[in-house]
């Protein structure tokens, strides 16, 4: 098969099944679009580089299971009522989003109409290796770092909210219980968040406000949204990754894994190792004890992408629901860097 430049921009169906090729065809011609379908991994040039969206029918998907495939944002997975089990069981393993048809069409569309396209944002995620590491005061940071082209999206369920970092919980605007059964495409959703010096931020609901854990279909959604909308989108994945923040880590083009240096703290953040190494590197928070960042790094199996100060005085303030103020110079120049290696 020779592949045009026109093709070469298309989505990219990978199946046999005559009824999912119709179904996904049928979705593109109303996404404005067309896919390519293929029956066989061998027949997409540049898999692991992909650039378009790449739809992966059941019926193939061990076919493809040992290839290396593009990022998660833009592969998906698709079936029917009858193979949920099957899409659930591959979504993790191959790090693809799920598509179950007929109910999900819209969101599919959404996909193939090219929501991801050039210019839009990156995706970082955070995450906590161990209790107290200071993940989500790195995320609020990093998102103040970026000279207000940043927006903050909060999945820690078991944070008690971002805008509390920020001093922004007295601020009108969406939540995540506004969201909570969003999916598909969701227009200019910045203008309705609360905002603090620049940052616009979807927090996560408090016990009074509403249930916790956003649906994946809703995490799916505003991720998408807030991509077209900002050069880059931190996400605060939270330890404990709930099902939306599962979600949240498939759609991140970077996943930053913050740890101290202590032999403790190391070793806890080993376990989670297993579950955000792909696209994954460590940011190390510097203490008098403990190993050297470099040899955090090359225990954990990550590439070393910066040093954080152990500036107690702000992981106490994120513990206590403080915002966080004027961040010190050496912090603010730490995150700095840790910034410019991320989005290298």
């Amino acid at each position: 098969m020779v592949w045009s430049m026109e093709i070469q921009r298309a989505p990219v169906l990978l199946t046999s099944d005559p009824q999912l090729r119709d179904a996904v065809l049928a979705a593109a011609a109303a996404a404005g679009t067309t896919a390519m379908t293929v029956s066989d991994p061998e027949q997409i040039p540049h898999l692991q580089t992909l650039d378009q969206p790449l739809v992966i029918g059941i019926d193939r998907v061990r076919h493809i299971a040992h290839h290396t495939l593009p990022p998660s944002s833009l592969t998906c997975l698709v079936g029917t009522e009858a193979d949920r089990d099957d899409l659930c069981a591959w979504s993790a393993p191959l790090g693809a989003s799920v598509v179950v048809l007929p109910d999900g069409v819209r969101w599919l569309t959404s996909l193939l109409a090219g929501d991801r396209a050039e210019g839009a944002g990156r995706v970082i995620g955070v995450i906590g290796g161990h209790g107290g590491a200071g993940a989500s005061t790195l995320a609020v940071s990093l998102a103040q770092c970026a000279d207000g082209s940043a927006a903050l999206v909060d999945l820690d369920e078991r944070g008690g909210g971002l805008d509390l970092l920020l001093g922004a919980e007295r601020e009108q605007g969406w939540r995540w219980p506004d969201l909570a059964s969003s999916s598909g495409y969701i227009d200019d959703l910045a203008e309705f968040l609360p905002s603090a010096r620049g940052v616009p931020v979807l927090s996560m609901a408090r016990a009074e406000d509403g249930p916790g854990d956003p649906s994946p279909d809703a995490v799916a959604a505003v991720l998408r949204s807030l991509a077209r909308e900002h050069a880059l989108v931190i996400v605060d994945l939270g330890r404990s990754l709930s099902a939306g923040a599962r979600q949240g880590l498939r759609h991140c083009h970077a996943r930053i894994v913050v740890t101290g240096g202590c032999v403790r703290q190391v070793a806890a953040t080993e376990r989670l190792i297993a579950e955000v190494s792909d696209r994954a590197g460590v940011v190390v928070r510097r203490a008098a004890e403990g190993a050297s960042a470099q040899a955090v790094a090359d225990t954990l199996g990550l590439p070393l992408w910066g040093e954080i100060p152990d500036e107690s005085r702000l992981v106490a303030a994120t513990e206590r629901g403080e915002p966080l103020g004027d961040i010190t110079r050496r912090w603010q120049q730490s995150c700095g860097r840790v910034l410019a290696q991320v989005t290298a």
